[in-house]
C-alpha cells in the first residue's frame, strides 16, 4: 500500500470521499430522526388536557438547547447523577432500555434537567430531584437541556477540542472537507473561521495529505464499515513510525536528550517548521509542569458556539481521522486536552472508565486484559504507565534523594525492564530474568528501552534526571491523544464527564515543588501567592474526612453517618511541621551554631531556640499530642519522626546536678551542635512534604475547595487579559508554576465555606501592636484627668413644688441635667480641643453616668452614711464610673472607655449664705509650678469670709457669685421631701485611661480642702464648692477659673506615687479585686465565673456605685487571658437600664438599686439573665442557660442541653468554690481536719485572699488552655506592597476535635511535656516582673509567617 500506483491513491480519495458522503447522509438521518422525536413530544403537549391551553406559553419560553419530554405512567427510566458543583443540578447518567426515556427519542446522556411540572430543578440535588419526580402528576411535562452553557472565557482545552469536532462534523455534514493544514508558526490563530475549505479550492493541500500518510488511508478504507474497530486499535510500529515522523530533529539536542531519543536519527530529512514546534511541545512535555497551556482567546471566541453541542451522537469518522492525521493545530490541541484528562482528578474517572470499557470489548472473553490476544497492548494498560510516568515526572523535586531510584526502578521493572529473579541463578552463574508485570516493550524501539535501562545502570555515578521516561511518555502520548482520544470525546462517557464538570473553572495547579520551595523564602517574587496557594491546602486538609475521596455523587459525606466518615485529625500537621523546620527552626539552629562557635553569649538567642523546640514539640512531635501523632504518616517518615524525638528528649535532659544557667546552656548547645538533629529535622521535612504530595494532594485536585482556587486564578487571569493589549489574542496562555491569586480569595473561601463538625471559625480581634511609651516628666498631666467637667440641674427645676417621693424627685432631677462648664487638663485633650467645641468632644449622656441621686432616709443609715452629709445639710458623694465610648483617640492605651470620678452635691435645701462669704483672689504662680490654692478662713462682724486664690481673672467671676440667691434651711423628713426647691451640682474628672486613682485623690483632696475638711470639722460645709460650681452655669463665667481651681491638685506632688498609669491600672484592679472577694463567698464567687467563661448575660445589682464598677473589672481581670468582647456597662444610667436588660448578646450590666424603678425592674429580669446581688452577697443563675453555639437544635433538644449545662455549672462552681474556699482560709474550710487549728491566731488580709482567689483561677484557665494554641490555625491572605495596608480579613480555625483529644491525654496523664522543670527553662508566656502588665494577659496569636 505505501508504494501504491497513482491509480491506487485515486481509488482509494475516491473510496475516501464516498465513505465522507455516507457519514455524512448517517448524520443527517439522524439529527432528522431526533428532530422528529422532538417534534412528536410538542404535539402530544398540545393534544394533552392538562398542558393544552398554556403549551404554548411553555413551549415559547424555551431556552436554547431545551426541550420537552411528557412523561405518562410509569417510570422515567433514567439514572440521575449529581452534577461536581452545589446548585448546577443533576443529570441523566444512564438511560434504561424500553424506559420512557429511550422510547420518547429525546433524551440523550450527559441531558441536564431543568423543571419538573413547575418545579424549577436547575439546581437541585440528587436527594431532592427524584422525589419531586415521583410525586408530579401524570402526564407529568418535563424541561432538558441538551446543550451546555458554555462560555468562552471559562473554556479549557478540553472545551476546545470538542468544539473542533463538532466544527469538523459539521463541515463534514455539508460536504466540506476537515480542517485545512496551517502552518505550525500560525499555531495561534484560529483556524476555525468561516472560509469553506474544499478539494477544489484547496487541492494542494489534499495532494500534501494523501502523499503525507498513505498507510492511515489505507486502513481507513479497510476500516469504514466499522469505525468502532478502528478506534480501539493501536498498532505499536505505526506508532513508532508516526511519532518518528512527529519527532524528526531539526535543533541540536543534548547528550542526554540523544540518550533518551534515539529513534531521531540524523540521517531523518524533516519538515523544519513542523519539527521546530514539535520539539518544543516535546520539551514541555518533559518539563515538571504538568498544566498545559490555555488555548488563545481566538480560538476560544471562535469555538464557543461549537463547544457547547452535543458530542456523543453519530460521527463523522472519517473527517476526523483525517484532521487527526493531518492537522498539527487540531492534534496539538487533542495532546493537551488528553493532558488535561489525566491531571484533572474529576475527569480522570471517566476517560479511566471509557478506556476500560473498550478493552473489555477487544478482549476475547469480554473482560479487562493488559494484552489482548493478537498481541496489542490494551488501553488501559497504556493510561497506567503514562499516568506513573507524569507522577514521576511531578513528584522527582519532591522525592527525597535517596528514593529517586526506587521510584524509577519500579516503574521501569513494572513495565518496560526484566527483572533478576530472586533466589534463582542460570547455570552460567547469573541470575534468570523475569519479565516486566505488564510487559509494553513490543511498542517501544530497543533504543528507547535501552537509554532507560543504561540510566537506571549508570544512577549511582550520574543521578537520574525527571525526564528520564520522556520518549516512552512521549509515545503513549501520541497513541493515546489520537483516534482514541477523539473517540472518547464522541462518547457517551465524555457526555457524563461534560454535565459532571458542568460550570467550573479550567484546570489549574501549581508546580508542587516551585510552591514549597517559594512558601520558605519571603525575599521571592511568588512568595505571597505560595502562601495563599498553601492556605487553601491548609483549609481544605482541616475539612477533609476519612471517605473524603472523589464521588459523583455530591453531598455524600454530608449524609452519610458519623463513624463512616469522620474527620482526620491533624491531616494538616504534615504540611504545617515542614514549614516551621524550615521557616523557625533551621534559622534558629544556624544562628545559635554561629553564636557558639564565634564563643559569644546571647541571651535572646538561648531564649528563642528553647521556646522554638518547645512550641515544636507541643505542636507537632510530642509522642501523645502532637499534630504529627494524629496524622497518617509512612513507615520511613515515622522512623525519621522517632530518630527525632529522640534526640531532642536527649537534648532536653540536662544531668540534675547542673546549676539553671548550666542546664540552659547544655540544652542550647546540644541542640544547636548536633549535627545528626539538623540533618534528621531535614529529612523530616521531605518526608512530609512527599508524603502529602503522595496522600493528600490528589484528593485535594478533586475537591471543591480546589475548584474554587482555580475560580480565583481564571479570574484574575480574564482581568489581566482584559488590560492586556489586543494583540496578544492570538496567543496562547501559558501557565504559571505557581498561579497568581486575586485579591481578596481568602476571604471569598471562607464565605462559600461550610466548615464540618469538630471545626469552628473566629474572628480574631486585632489590636494594633504598639510600644508602651511613659509619659514624660515634663507632662504629669497624662496621669491624671484629661477633663474637668461642672454639671448641674437647670434652674427651672430648682424652684418649689408639691411634695414628692424620693424615686419622683430623682428622677426629676436626672432628666433635668445638664453641663455647665468643661474644660481640658492634659496635653493631649488641649490638642485635640484646638479648633473644635470642648463640648462635643465627651458624649452627650456623660452626666447620667456621673449623677448619683438623692438618698431616701433609712432605719440606722446615720450609722452607714453620715460620712456623705455636710454640716450644712448637703449630700456629697464621690463615685467612680466607666463607660462606653469610642473617642478616637491617639492614645495608645485607649480602650473604648472612658474613666471618670465625679463629685456630686444633692440637696433639698439651699444653705442660708447671710453668713457665708465667698471671695476668689488672683495671685500668680510660680513659672510653670501652680501652687495648692491658698484657703484663707476669716469671720467679720459675725460673718465667715472665705478667700480662695486661683491663677486667673476673678473680677467677674466675684461678680456673678455675689448674685447666688439664699433659700431658709429645712430639715429632711424620712419618706417625702417638702415643698421647697431642689438642687444637684457636681464635678467631674474624664480620663482616656484607667487613672480612677489618681483622680479619686485628687478630686477628694480638692473637695477637702474647699470645704473645710479636717480643719474646722470632720464633715466640712459644702456650701463654697455648691456656689462656686453653680457660677459656671452662668454663660459668662470664665472657664479659666475651673481650670485654675483644679490644676493645682493634679500636680505630680500631690500623687507622686501614682505617675504610671500602668501602675494605676493594676492597683485600681487589685483593689477591685478585693471588693469582688469581700461580696461574694467563694462558692456564689466561682459560680459568677463559670458564667462569665460561658460567656452569659450578667447583672450586678448594688446600692454602692463604685462597688459596681470594681466587681465588674474585678470579674474581666479573672478571665484573663479571655477577653470580655460583649457588651460591658458596668455603671448603667436609669434612663437607659430597661433597654439594655433585653440586649439580645451577651453582656455585662451594673445596676445601681437607688435609681427610680431599679427594684421592680431586677424583680422582672428575662429568665435568661443571672443577677449577682453584691449587697447581700449571691448569684442568681439564670433559669435559662444559652446554649447557641453554632448547633442547630431542636427546641427539645436546645432545652435538654441548656439543662444539663446548668446542672453541670453548679456542680463545677460547687467544686471549685471549695477550692477558692480553701485557698482564701485554709482554717475556715478545713476546719474538721485534724492537723488544721481551728483558732486563728492572725488574721488574713482581703489582699492575700484576693490574692489566692486569683491564682487558683489562673491555674484553672492555665489548665482549660493547655494546648489550645496547637489547635489553632490564623488564616489571613498575604497580600503584596502593591495593595497597600487594606484591610485584611483573618479568621482563626480551631480544631475542636484534637482539643478534646489533647484534654483526654492529660486526663488519662499520658501527655509528656518537653520540660518537666519550669525552673530552668524560658516560658513562652514571661514572668510578671518581665512583662509589661498590658500585654502579660494578651492571648497567644499565631504569627502569620510561623
Amino acid at each position: 500500500i505505501l508504494k501504491a500506483s497513482p491509480s491506487s491513491s485515486s481509488m482509494i480519495s475516491s473510496r475516501r470521499q464516498q465513505q465522507q458522503q455516507s457519514n455524512s447522509n448517517s448524520m443527517q438521518h439522524h439529527l432528522q430522526k431526533q428532530s422528529t422525536a422532538i417534534e412528536k413530544q410538542i404535539s402530544r403537549i398540545h393534544k394533552s388536557s392538562t398542558f393544552g391551553p398554556q403549551a404554548e406559553s411553555i413551549l415559547s419560553n424555551l431556552l436554547k438547547g431545551e426541550y420537552p419530554m411528557l412523561l405518562g405512567p410509569g417510570m422515567l427510566g433514567v439514572n440521575l447523577k449529581q452534577t461536581f458543583l452545589k446548585g448546577n443540578g443533576v443529570y441523566v447518567d444512564l438511560i434504561v432500555p424500553g424506559g420512557n426515556a429511550q422510547k420518547s427519542g429525546v433524551v440523550c446522556i450527559g441531558d441536564s434537567l431543568v423543571k419538573v411540572g413547575d418545579a424549577d430543578v436547575s439546581k437541585g440535588t440528587i436527594y431532592e430531584v427524584p422525589g419531586i419526580i415521583a410525586k408530579s402528576k401524570r402526564p407529568l411535562l418535563m424541561i432538558l437541556n441538551g446543550e451546555k452553557n458554555v462560555n468562552w472565557e471559562e473554556m479549557d482545552n478540553v472545551s476546545v477540542a470538542l468544539g473542533m469536532v463538532n466544527r469538523i462534523q459539521e463541515d463534514a455534514n455539508q460536504g466540506i472537507s476537515q480542517l485545512p493544514i496551517k502552518n505550525p508558526s500560525d499555531h495561534g490563530r484560529s483556524v476555525l473561521k468561516n472560509d469553506s475549505y474544499t478539494s477544489e479550492n484547496d487541492a494542494s493541500a489534499a495532494k500534501l495529505r494523501m502523499s503525507k500518510s498513505n498507510l492511515l488511508d489505507a486502513e481507513n478504507d479497510q476500516d469504514a464499515d466499522n469505525h468502532d474497530g478502528e478506534n480501539q486499535k493501536i498498532e505499536s510500529n505505526s506508532e513508532q513510525n508516526d511519532t518518528s515522523q512527529m519527532e524528526q530533529k531539526s535543533v541540536v539536542l543534548s547528550s542526554a536528550e540523544k540518550k533518551l531519543l534515539p529513534h531521531l536519527a540524523e540521517n531523518q530529512t524533516p519538515s523544519k517548521k513542523k519539527t521546530s514546534f514539535r520539539v518544543q511541545a516535546y520539551h514541555r512535555q518533559n518539563s515538571h509542569m504538568l498544566v498545559p497551556p490555555s488555548p488563545s482567546k481566538t480560538v476560544r471566541k471562535s469555538l464557543e458556539a461549537f463547544a457547547a453541542k452535543r458530542s456523543n451522537q453519530i460521527a463523522s469518522y472519517s473527517a476526523l481521522n483525517l484532521a487527526c492525521q493531518h492537522n498539527l493545530q487540531f492534534r496539538d490541541t487533542l495532546r493537551e486536552a488528553f493532558m488535561t484528562c489525566c491531571i484533572d482528578s474529576r475527569r480522570l474517572p471517566f476517560f479511566a472508565a471509557y478506556i476500560s470499557n473498550e478493552d473489555s470489548l477487544l478482549s476475547a472473553d469480554g473482560e479487562h486484559a493488559a494484552i489482548h490476544e493478537k498481541g496489542k497492548i490494551a488501553g488501559s494498560t497504556l493510561l497506567m504507565l503514562f499516568l506513573e510516568i507524569i507522577s514521576f515526572r511531578e513528584l522527582f523535586h519532591l522525592t527525597p534523594s535517596q528514593r529517586r531510584l526506587f521510584a524509577a526502578e519500579r516503574i521501569a521493572y513494572k513495565f518496560l525492564i526484566p527483572r533478576p529473579q530472586k533466589n534463582s541463578v542460570s547455570t552460567e552463574g547469573s541470575k534468570d530474568l523475569e519479565g516486566p508485570l505488564f510487559d509494553m516493550r513490543a511498542m517501544f524501539s530497543s533504543d528507547i528501552i535501552n537509554a532507560v535501562q543504561n540510566s537506571l545502570n549508570e544512577a549511582e555515578q550520574t543521578p537520574i534526571s525527571h525526564y528520564l521516561f520522556g520518549a516512552v511518555e512521549n509515545c503513549l502520548a501520541n497513541a493515546l491523544s489520537g483516534k482514541k482520544f477523539v473517540s472518547f470525546l464522541l462518547s457517551d462517557e465524555c457526555a457524563r464527564m461534560r454535565a459532571y464538570v458542568k460550570g467550573t473553572s479550567p484546570y489549574l495547579d501549581p508546580v508542587l515543588d516551585s510552591l514549597f520551595e517559594e512558601s520558605m523564602q519571603s525575599e521571592s517574587n511568588n512568595f505571597h501567592s505560595a502562601c495563599n496557594h498553601l492556605e487553601f491546602i491548609i483549609v481544605y486538609l482541616l475539612c477533609q474526612h476519612e471517605n473524603d475521596v472523589l464521588d459523583k455523587n455530591y453531598d455524600k459525606n454530608k449524609h452519610s453517618s458519623d463513624n463512616d466518615n469522620k474527620r482526620v485529625t491533624g491531616a494538616s500537621g504534615g504540611i504545617c511541621c515542614a514549614m516551621y523546620i524550615k521557616r523557625v527552626l533551621t534559622p534558629s539552629l544556624k544562628k545559635a551554631k554561629d553564636m557558639i562557635l564565634q564563643n559569644k553569649s546571647a541571651e535572646d538567642m538561648s531564649k528563642t531556640l528553647i521556646n522554638s523546640f518547645e512550641t515544636f514539640w507541643e505542636c507537632f512531635i510530642a509522642p501523645s499530642g502532637g499534630m504529627l501523632d494524629f496524622s497518617p504518616l509512612s513507615n520511613d517518615t515515622q522512623v525519621i519522626l522517632d530518630k527525632v524525638r529522640r534526640y531532642v528528649l536527649l537534648a532536653a535532659s540536662p544531668p540534675k546536678n547542673f546549676s539553671v544557667d548550666e542546664r540552659r546552656r547544655h540544652i542550647v548547645r546540644s541542640l544547636s551542635l548536633n549535627t545528626d538533629l539538623e540533618k534528621s529535622l531535614n529529612c523530616l521535612k521531605e518526608e512530609l512534604i512527599y508524603d502529602y504530595s503522595v496522600n493528600s494532594h490528589p484528593k485535594y485536585r478533586g475537591h471543591t475547595i480546589h475548584e474554587w482556587m482555580c475560580a480565583e486564578v481564571n479570574k484574575a487571569a480574564h482581568n489581566f487579559s482584559n488590560d492586556a493589549e489586543s494583540a496578544s489574542e492570538s496567543e496562547t496562555i501559558q501557565p504559571m508554576s505557581i498561579p497568581v491569586l486575586p485579591s481578596g480569595s481568602i476571604s471569598r473561601l471562607f464565605r462559600r465555606l461550610e466548615l464540618p463538625d469538630g471545626l469552628s471559625r473566629h474572628r480574631p480581634i486585632r489590636s494594633v501592636v504598639r510600644t508602651p511609651v511613659e509619659p514624660p516628666q515634663s507632662d504629669p498631666l497624662n496621669c491624671n484627668a484629661d477633663f474637668a467637667i461642672v454639671f448641674g440641674t437647670k434652674a427651672s427645676s430648682r424652684t418649689a413644688t408639691d411634695s414628692v417621693t424620693p424615686n419622683a424627685l430623682s428622677s426629676l432631677m436626672q432628666s433635668n441635667l445638664r453641663r455647665y462648664a468643661c474644660v481640658p487638663l492634659s496635653k493631649e485633650a488641649k490638642e485635640n480641643s484646638d479648633g473644635l467645641d470642648v463640648h462635643e468632644m465627651l458624649p452627650a449622656t456623660l452626666e447620667s453616668y456621673a449623677f448619683v441621686p438623692l438618698q431616701r432616709k433609712r432605719q440606722f443609715g446615720h450609722l452607714m452614711d453620715s460620712s456623705r452629709f455636710t454640716m450644712d445639710g448637703f449630700e456629697v458623694s464621690l463615685i467612680d464610673f466607666i463607660m462606653p465610648c469610642n473617642m478616637n483617640s491617639d492614645n495608645p492605651s485607649d480602650d473604648g472607655h472612658l474613666y471618670g470620678v465625679s463629685l456630686v452635691i444633692n440637696s433639698s435645701t439651699d444653705l442660708a449664705t447671710d453668713e457665708l462669704t465667698i471671695e476668689l483672689v488672683n495671685e500668680k504662680g510660680d513659672g510653670n509650678q501652680q501652687l495648692e490654692n491658698k484657703i484663707l478662713w476669716s469671720q467679720e462682724n459675725g460673718k465667715i469670709k472665705i478667700s480662695i486664690s486661683v491663677d486667673a481673672e476673678v473680677h467677674k467671676f466675684n461678680e456673678l457669685l455675689c448674685k447666688i440667691k439664699p433659700c431658709p434651711k429645712v430639715e429632711r423628713e424620712e419618706d417625702s421631701v417638702p415643698n421647697k426647691s431642689f438642687h444637684t451640682v457636681g464635678i467631674i474628672f474624664v480620663a482616656y485611661q484607667n487613672v480612677i486613682p489618681a483622680m479619686r485623690i485628687s478630686l477628694g483632696r480638692f473637695f477637702s480642702k474647699i470645704s473645710g475638711v479636717g480643719s474646722s470639722s470632720s464633715q466640712g460645709v459644702a456650701t463654697p464648692l455648691a456656689n462656686i460650681l453653680n457660677v459656671f452655669q452662668n454663660d459668662e463665667a470664665s472657664k479659666s477659673v475651673l481650670a485654675s481651681l483644679v490644676k493645682p491638685y493634679i500636680q505630680p506632688h500631690t500623687s507622686s506615687k501614682l505617675m504610671s498609669p500602668n501602675y494605676q491600672k493594676e492597683l485600681y484592679e487589685v483593689s477591685a479585686m478585693e471588693a469582688l472577694v469581700e461580696s461574694l463567698p467563694p462558692i456564689p464567687l466561682a459560680l459568677l465565673f463559670i458564667t462569665a467563661l460561658l460567656e452569659q448575660k450578667i447583672v450586678f445589682a448594688s446600692r454602692r456605685r463604685s462597688c459596681l464598677i470594681s466587681t465588674a473589672v474585678a470579674l474581666k481581670r479573672l478571665l484573663r487571658p479571655f477577653k470580655w468582647t460583649h457588651l460591658f456597662v458596668p455603671l448603667v444610667p436609669a434612663a437607659l437600664a430597661n433597654d439594655l436588660v433585653q440586649y439580645p448578646a451577651p453582656f455585662i450590666l451594673g445596676i445601681p438599686t437607688d435609681t427610680v424603678g431599679s427594684i421592680g425592674l431586677l424583680k422582672s429580669i428575662p429568665d435568661d439573665v443571672t443577677l449577682v446581688d453584691l449587697d447581700v452577697g449571691r448569684v442568681i443563675l439564670s433559669k435559662n442557660i444559652s446554649t447557641d453555639f453554632d448547633i442547630q437544635l431542636s427546641h427539645e433538644e436546645e432545652r435538654a442541653s441548656a439543662t444539663a449545662l446548668r446542672s453541670q455549672m453548679l456542680h463545677l462552681a460547687e467544686t471549685l468554690g471549695n477550692v477558692l474556699g480553701s485557698d482564701e482560709s485554709s482554717i475556715l474550710w478545713k476546719c474538721d481536719s485534724p492537723v488544721v487549728d481551728s483558732v486563728c491566731t492572725k488574721p488574713i488580709s482581703t489582699r492575700i485572699k484576693a490574692e489566692a482567689v486569683q491564682n487558683a483561677i489562673h491555674l484553672f484557665l492555665k489548665e482549660l488552655l493547655t494546648g489550645f494554641n496547637t489547635c489553632c490555625f490564623w488564616i489571613e491572605e498575604a497580600t503584596t506592597q502593591e495593595h497597600g495596608n487594606i484591610d485584611k480579613e483573618c479568621n482563626v480555625l480551631f480544631d475542636e476535635d484534637r482539643f478534646f483529644e489533647l484534654k483526654r491525654l492529660r486526663s488519662d496523664g499520658n501527655y509528656q511535656p518537653l520540660f518537666h522543670n519550669d525552673d530552668f527553662i524560658y516560658s513562652n508566656s514571661s514572668s510578671r516582673d518581665e512583662q509589661d502588665e498590658d500585654s502579660q494577659y494578651e492571648i497567644y496569636k499565631l504569627d502569620s509567617d510561623n
